[in-house]
C-alpha cells in the first residue's frame, strides 16, 4: 500500500519545513511509484504512491475535492467498489477509471464522517477541511492498515509509518512507562492506542480523531466487533452456502489484474489453502500468475513420522497444488536467515510492539523472497485462525483450579447474559459438543505443558512495576488481568473477544511489514462480512456435531484435498524455530551483553530469561523447545528495542 505523512498547526503560522523534510526523507523507499506534497499556512501533506490495482493508474494524491474545501492524502484498498460507486451515482465505466482515494473523498463530501460507515476494505486517511481548518484522522474497520499520530505542544504530524514520526521527531520524544505497561498487558490481549514512546498515538480500529483548534476535539468510535443475532435456517446447507458465497465475493473483491505478481503465504492449513483454491479458480479466466510461499523446516525428518506431520506441510501443499497447476510454488527453509537480524530490525521500526513470536523469521523471509519474485500484492489466511476457522484455543485451565465454585457460575451467567440464553439451554446445547472437547485437550496437552513451563517468567517483573507504579494500580492490574477469558464462555463468545482484542494489532503489523517490502497485504479472512457472518452461525453447526471448524470444511470439501480436511494435528510452521538458535554463540553473546548492561538491569530482570534460555538449550524435545523459545524471543526482543532505545531517546524514560 501507499505511505502518507503530514504535519497540521491549527492556530496557523510557519509550518515546521525541517521537520517535515525529514519526514519526506523518513518515508522515501526504493520500488515505490512517486512521492507528491502539498504545502499551505497551516498544514503540510505528502504521499508515497504504491500502484497495485488497475485504477490505481488515475490515483493521485494528495487530492483536492472538487468543491475545493477538502485535501484528502491516505492508503486504499476498497472492498465492493461497484456497490460504493452506485451509491455515488457512478456509472460501471466510470468506477473504472476512479481510484479507492476518489471514491474516498466523493464518500466525504456525501456524507462527512459517516462516510466511515460505506468504506469497506482495508483504509486509513486524513482529510484537511480547508472552510473550517479542521482535521480528521479515519481508520477501517478491521483492516491492514495504520495511522500514528504526535501531539507536540500546538502542532500535530501523522504519518501511516511510524518509524517516519520517530526518526523525523526523535530529539522530541521520549520513552513513555505507559506505553511498556500496555505492552506487559497485550501479551495478556489488552487494547490500548498508546505506542512505547510519550504523546504518539495510532488511530484504532473502526475509530476516527476529529482536531479542531489545538485540541483534539473528539475520538469517537464509529464500529467495535460485537456479537451479532444469529442467523437461523431450517437446513445446514444453507449456512454452507451462505460462508462460502461470502467468503468468494471476499477474494473476488480482493483479486484484481494490477501491477506487479500476486503472492500468497501458503501453508497446509485450511485457512490459506481456502483462499488460494478460491483464488486460483478466479485467476484462470485471467490468467495471472500465482506464486505460493511455503515454509518448510530446516532440520531433517521422517516423513512418516509424527513429527514430521505436525511442522512438516510441504506434503499437503504439495498435494493440494496438484489440483491447481497454474500456481508457481516456492518451498522455502531460510538457511541464511538469522532471527537476531529480525530481532534486530524489529527494534528499529515497530515501536508500537518490537515482540518477536516464533513464526516471525519464516513470514519476514517469505516477504523477502516474495520481493524478488516481483509480487505487489500478497495474500494470507492470518486471521482464519480466529474468525471463520477458529477451533477453540484452550482456556487458562490453571487459573480454572484455583477459582471457586462460585467463579464458574458467575462465568455461565455472563455467557447466558451474552447470548441471551437460558443456563441449561446453554448447558445442554454446548457442554457435550465443546466443553468436553476443551477439558480433554487440556488434560491432554495444556495442563502438562503449562506446569512444564510454570516457573517461567515475562521481562516485566513486580520489583519494575512497583518502583514505577502505586502498588494499588499494580493490584488492580492483576485482578483485572489475570484471566483475560472466562472457563465458560462459548466458543463463539470466546472468539469474539479474541477478534476485538488482536485484530488492531494483527492488521498493523501486516501492514507495516509489507509496506516494508513495497506491497500490499490482504486478508479475506479477516473480510468484514465474512467475520459477522462467521459470528452468527449458531455453534451447533458451526462445530456440528463437535467436529470443530465443520462449517468451512464442508463449504471447501470440493476444493481442498482430503487430507487437509481431515487433518488430526495442530500445525507448528516453526517448529523447529528452538533448534535453529538454541545453541548459537551469537544468541549467548548478545544475551550475556543485555544481562550485563546496568541500565536495563534498573528496570528489568533478567534471571527468569537465563533460566529459560538454559531450558530451551538443555531440551530435546522439539515441541517443548519451541514453547520454551517463544517465551525467550518475547523478552530478548523487549530487552534488545529498549536497550537501542534508551540512549536514542536522550536517556528520557518517563510516565504520563
Amino acid at each position: 500500500m501507499s505511505g502518507f505523512f503530514g504535519i497540521f498547526r491549527p492556530q496557523g503560522g510557519q509550518i515546521d519545513l525541517e521537520a517535515f523534510e525529514q519526514m519526506k526523507t523518513a518515508m522515501h523507499r526504493e520500488g515505490f511509484d512517486g512521492m507528491e506534497t502539498h504545502v499551505e499556512e497551516k498544514i503540510a501533506i505528502g504521499h508515497l504512491m504504491l500502484r497495485v490495482s488497475p485504477e490505481s493508474k488515475y490515483d493521485k494524491q494528495p487530492l483536492k475535492s472538487s468543491c475545493g474545501n477538502y485535501i484528502l492524502v491516505g492508503h486504499f484498498r476498497l472492498d465492493y467498489r461497484d456497490e460504493l460507486g452506485d451509491k455515488l451515482g457512478l456509472t460501471q465505466s466510470e468506477i473504472e477509471v476512479t481510484p479507492d482515494s476518489q471514491l474516498a473523498i466523493l464518500a466525504y463530501q456525501k456524507w462527512k464522517d459517516k462516510c466511515v460507515h460505506h468504506l469497506e476494505g482495508d483504509w486509513a486517511f486524513v482529510i484537511y477541511d480547508e472552510k473550517n481548518f479542521s482535521l480528521m484522522l479515519l481508520k477501517d474497520k478491521v483492516g491492514c492498515s495504520s495511522l500514528f499520530y504526535v501531539i507536540i505542544e500546538d502542532t500535530y504530524f501523522f504519518s501511516s509509518d511510524i518509524n517516519v514520526l520517530v526518526k523525523s521527531l526523535s530529539n522530541r520524544l521520549s520513552l513513555c512507562f505507559d506505553g511498556l505497561f500496555n505492552l506487559y498487558k497485550r501479551i495478556l490481549y489488552v487494547n490500548s492506542n498508546k505506542t512505547l514512546l510519550k504523546n504518539l498515538y495510532f488511530v484504532l480500529p473502526g475509530t476516527y480523531v476529529a482536531v479542531e483548534n489545538i485540541n483534539i476535539n473528539s475520538i469517537n468510535r464509529y464500529y467495535s466487533i460485537e456479537q451479532p443475532r444469529l442467523i437461523k435456517y431450517k437446513f445446514s446447507v444453507d449456512y454452507i452456502s451462505h460462508i462460502f458465497s461470502t467468503f468468494s465475493l471476499a477474494i473476488k473483491s480482493r483479486n484484481s489484474v494490477g501491477f506487479g505478481e500476486i503472492g500468497i503465504f501458503l501453508s497446509g492449513g485450511l485457512d490459506s489453502t481456502s483462499v488460494t483454491a478460491i483464488l486460483a479458480k478466479e485467476n484462470e479466466l485471467t490468467r495471472n500468475n500465482i506464486f505460493s510461499f511455503t515454509s518448510i523446516p530446516k532440520i531433517s525428518l521422517d516423513s512418516e513420522s509424527e513429527l514430521s506431520q505436525r511442522i512438516n506441510e510441504s506434503e499437503m501443499v504439495r498435494s493440494f497444488l496438484s489440483l491447481y497447476p497454474g500456481i508457481s510454488a516456492q518451498f522455502l527453509d531460510f538457511p541464511k536467515l538469522e532471527i537476531l537480524d529480525v530481532i534486530n530490525s524489529a527494534s528499529n521500526e515497530r515501536w508500537f510492539d518490537p515482540r518477536i513470536r516464533n513464526n516471525t523469521f519464516w513470514m519476514e523471509g517469505i516477504f523477502k523472497s516474495a520481493a524478488e519474485k516481483g509480487v505487489k500484492r500478497i495474500f494470507s489466511g492470518q486471521m482464519g485462525n480466529f474468525t471463520i476457522t477458529w477451533d477453540g484455543h484452550n482456556a487458562n485451565f490453571l487459573d480454572f483450579f484455583k477459582k471457586s465454585p462460585l467463579f464458574l457460575i458467575k462465568e455461565l451467567k455472563k455467557s447466558s447474559a451474552l447470548l441471551n440464553v437460558p443456563i441449561m439451554k446453554l448447558i445442554k446445547s454446548e457442554f457435550f459438543d465443546f466443553y468436553l472437547n476443551r477439558i480433554k485437550k487440556a488434560i491432554k496437552f495444556f495442563i502438562p505443558n503449562s506446569l512444564y513451563t510454570l516457573d517461567d517468567e515475562r521481562i516485566l517483573k513486580s520489583r519494575f512495576l512497583s518502583e514505577i507504579v502505586s502498588s494499588s494500580r499494580v493490584i488492580s492490574f492483576r485482578r483485572r488481568y489475570n484471566s483475560f477469558i472466562g472457563i465458560f464462555y462459548t466458543s463463539s463468545i470466546f472468539r469474539l473477544r479474541q477478534i476485538q482484542n488482536i485484530h488492531p494489532y494483527l492488521g498493523m503489523s501486516w501492514y507495516t511489514r509489507a509496506n516494508t517490502y513495497c506491497m500490499e497485504a490482504s486478508d479475506p479472512t479477516n473480510d468484514l462480512r465474512l467475520l459477522e457472518i462467521a459470528l452468527a452461525i449458531p455453534q451447533k453447526n458451526y462445530n456440528q456435531y463437535g467436529q470443530t471448524r465443520n462449517i468451512v470444511k464442508q463449504a471447501m470439501k470440493f476444493l481442498i484435498p482430503s487430507n487437509i480436511l481431515s487433518n488430526k494435528y495442530k500445525m507448528s510452521q516453526a517448529g523447529d524455530v528452538g533448534m535453529r538458535y538454541a545453541n548459537s554463540e551469537k544468541y549467548t553473546q548478545l544475551f550475556n551483553e543485555l544481562s550485563s548492561d546496568i541500565e536495563l538491569s534498573k528496570y528489568f530482570d533478567v534471571d527468569p530469561i537465563s533460566k529459560t534460555f538454559r531450558k530451551m538449550q538443555a531440551e530435546n524435545n522439539l515441541f517443548k523447545k519451541r514453547r520454551l523459545s517463544l517465551v525467550f524471543l518475547n523478552n530478548l526482543s523487549i530487552l534488545t528495542f529498549y536497550s537501542k532505545a534508551y540512549p536514542k531517546l536522550h536517556q528520557n524514560f518517563s510516565n504520563e
